[in-house]
């Protein structure tokens, strides 16, 4: 196996290496064959061999590159405006297609490849040699002709997310041009000026380079023309991130605007029974942790929990967005749990009285005098739904003839009461902690009820 083709297809690789934590500088990542099953069977429903060669095999024959040359060569096809994936790749394709040209997916479905062929390998389900081959040597060999440079590679990598999967976080992003300046995985790596694949596909890849040069010759009128694009680093990354920016915009524009296509807003209750108390916790908000009213127990909440609770049901409510049976009760790992998710045309309140939608984030007032809280959508809304925006925490209202204040415990000074005031509260006389009675707690805080949290996306 040629070394620089190894070294090639593991430095492609290292973007999804870094983002798991894995060795960017291993084939495979270095991970545990249990660890590189489980990625399989997650990320790709993959399970064995035969299924791993055929998933890589469509990869290397069409991939994204198919469906992008699909959008692109489609310029007058106006999409389903109710499918939010459809709208935004039209708008994506439109924005990107007269700027660039077909390396973005070629650089995605290679990366994807690297990735997946290592994880086949690290399963322990084919030699390193077979895994390498599995990457697709034509496709691999097409990343290393058509780009210049590993930040170049990287630009059209952030630059297929757009189309792909809405658009990298601004984390991803930055990790992936950290390696783009030399770091980790990518650190001293080469980029490949001439490379040979694995001799059973050279004919493959023959050809994919055979076709390139008819579609230069093509364009350029010239068919010696293998130098491809030149590229300029600082002016290409502009030119990316201004044409991300503008089509994801125009996406938005499509979807909730000129195509009449409403907002999603998804309505979402959750209830879980306390690992203190075993009372039900009626969760008023989409954070990393929720509250009991009864006994002050803090529960973790991760972006991984909201995941499992809602992220299915919210790719279900796009195509049924009301189903006969919106209620889930889940006897999971952690604790049981009770939750309903809707899409709705507003926020509510309460009250019942309709909110109106809101455009960006700050208080959310109804006339009953409840107010929300409107904020930009965090790490565990984008965990329900990619294409998060905005939350809207369960409305709230102070109760008129709240008491202003409980006696401590241990010296009887008065702890002053507020909703911030916690249930287990430290007296300011003698730093004692007393618990509050449920009189005065729920007094300021209401009885414990079902609370709704809206997503806008």
């Amino acid at each position: 196996m040629d070394t620089t083709y190894e070294q090639f297809v593991i430095g492609l690789a290292a973007p999804a290496a870094r983002m798991l934590g894995a060795d960017e500088r291993a084939f495979g990542m270095g991970l545990a064959p249990v660890r590189a099953r489980d990625l399989l069977r997650a990320m790709c429903g993959l399970e064995t061999v035969s299924q791993a060669r055929m998933f890589l095999g469509t990869l290397a024959s069409w991939g994204m590159r198919a469906e992008w040359a699909q959008y692109t060569h489609h310029a007058t096809w106006t999409p389903d405006p109710h499918d939010p994936s459809v709208v935004r790749k039209a708008a994506v394709a439109k924005a990107l297609r007269t700027a660039f040209d077909d390396r973005a997916m070629v650089a995605l479905d290679a990366c994807r490849a690297a990735t997946i062929a290592g994880w086949v390998f690290a399963a322990g389900l084919v030699t390193r040699d077979d895994g390498l081959t599995l990457a697709g040597p034509a496709l691999i060999a097409a990343a290393a002709k058509q780009h210049r440079s590993w930040a170049d590679l990287a630009e059209m990598l952030i630059l297929s997310a757009g189309f792909a999967m809405q658009a990298m976080d601004e984390e991803a992003i930055a990790e992936v041009r950290a390696l783009a300046r030399g770091e980790g995985g990518w650190e001293g790596l080469a980029w490949p000026a001439k490379m040979s694949v694995p001799a059973d596909a050279d004919a493959d890849a023959d050809a994919a380079d055979a076709d390139d040069d008819d579609d230069d010759a093509a364009e350029d009128g010239d068919e010696d023309d293998d130098a491809g694009p030149e590229f300029d680093p600082e002016t290409d990354a502009a030119n990316a991130a201004a044409a991300v920016a503008y089509a994801l915009e125009f996406a938005a524009e499509n979807a909730d605007t000129a195509s009449g296509a409403p907002t999603m807003i998804l309505a979402l209750e959750l209830t879980v029974d306390c690992p203190g108390c075993a009372r039900p916790v009626h969760v008023d908000r989409i954070a990393d942790a929720a509250t009991c009213a009864h006994c002050a127990t803090v529960i973790a909440l991760a972006a991984d929990d909201w995941d499992y609770f809602f992220a299915d049901d919210a790719r279900k409510r796009r195509k049924e967005p009301h189903p006969d049976d919106d209620l889930t009760n889940d006897f999971g790992e952690r604790f049981f749990s009770r939750r309903r998710t809707r899409v709705v045309a507003a926020p509510t309140c309460p009250c019942g009285a309709t909110l109106p939608v809101p455009d960006a984030p700050g208080p959310l007032a109804c006339a009953c005098g409840r107010v929300a809280t409107v904020r930009a959508a965090d790490v565990a809304a984008r965990a329900i739904t990619r294409a998060a925006r905005l939350v809207i925490d369960a409305p709230t209202a102070p109760i008129p003839g709240a008491p202003l204040d409980a006696p401590c415990a241990a010296c009887g000074a008065a702890i002053p009461l507020a909703r911030t005031t916690p249930r287990i509260a430290a007296c300011p006389a003698c730093a004692a902690r007393s618990y509050i009675d449920d009189a005065r707690w729920f007094a300021w805080h209401g009885s414990p009820r079902r609370a709704t949290s809206f997503v806008i996306a």
